[in-house]
C-alpha cells in the first residue's frame, strides 16, 4: 500500500517498544508529533509506548536562542527564485538567549558564526550555526512564504551542547529583502514544539506504563 504523506491515518494502535529508547526520542517520537501538527493523525488514534526503563530528560537541551544579521539569497535572480542562503560576513548578532543558552554565559550582543546553506534541496545533518560551546544542524525545512519582498522558513534540526544530550529542536527564519535583513531564532523551546516534545513522549510511555500496571 502506498502512502501519501500528506495523508491522514485512519483510526489506530500504534505499539512502540523501547518508547524510552535513542531512537524513540531522537526520530520516531519526534516523527509522530510532526504527523499531528499536521493533522495527519486522527483525535481517535492511539500512541502506546513501552520500555523496560523510565526516562531521563536531565540532560536535554532547553530553551532558545534568537539572533539577527545580514543575507544574500542564492540560487535564484531575487528572493522570490532564491534556493540558497548566504549570511555576509558569516556572523550574527544574539537578540535574546533563554534557560541553558543564557545559563552558559551567552546574552545579547555576541557574536556567532552562521554556515551559507541551500533549503531546496537540503542536505540534511547540514550545520547552519556555532556560538560557543552550542551548534545547530538542520534535519528538515519547510518554506511556509515566498516572493520577492519576504521569506519564512521553518523546521526542525539538532542542537548540541558541550555537557548535554543532543536535542531535536524547532527553528525559524524570516528574511527581507528590502533590507536584506533576517531574523532567526532556534532552540529547545521555539513556538512552544520542542520543549513538548519530551513531555509528549512521556505522556506516551507513561500512559502505556498505566495500563500495564493496571
Amino acid at each position: 500500500m502506498t502512502l501519501i504523506s500528506n495523508e491522514a491515518l485512519q483510526p489506530f494502535d500504534f505499539i512502540l517498544f523501547g518508547g524510552t529508547g535513542d531512537l524513540s526520542m531522537r526520530k520516531l517520537l519526534p516523527s509522530l508529533y510532526y504527523r499531528h501538527c499536521e493533522g495527519q493523525l486522527t483525535d481517535d488514534g492511539r500512541i502506546i509506548a513501552t520500555a523496560r526503563t523510565d526516562t531521563d530528560t536531565a540532560g536535554f537541551i532547553e530553551g532558545d536562542i534568537t539572533m539577527s544579521g545580514d543575507f544574500l539569497p542564492t540560487g535564484g535572480t531575487t528572493l522570490g527564485d532564491a534556493t540558497g542562503i548566504d549570511f555576509i560576513g558569516d556572523d550574527f548578532i544574539v537578540d535574546g538567549a533563554t534557560e541553558d543558552f543564557a545559563d552558559s554565559g551567552i546574552s545579547a550582543g555576541d557574536i556567532g558564526t552562521y554556515f551559507d546553506f541551500s533549503f531546496d534541496p537540503l542536505v540534511a545533518g547540514t550545520t547552519v550555526w556555532a556560538i560557543g560551546d552550542w551548534s545547530f544542524a538542520l534535519d528538515s525545512i519547510n518554506v511556509v512564504f515566498q516572493n520577492n519582498a519576504f521569506l519564512v522558513l521553518q523546521g526542525t534540526g539538532m542542537l548540541s551542547g558541550i555537557g548535554f544530550e543532543d536535542t531535536t529542536g524547532a527553528w525559524n527564519l524570516t528574511g527581507n529583502a528590502a533590507g536584506a535583513l533576517f531574523n532567526y531564532s532556534s532552540g529547545a523551546s521555539v513556538v512552544a514544539e520542542p520543549a513538548t516534545l519530551a513531555l509528549i513522549g512521556l505522556g506516551f510511555i507513561g500512559l502505556a506504563v498505566a495500563r500495564r500496571r493496571s
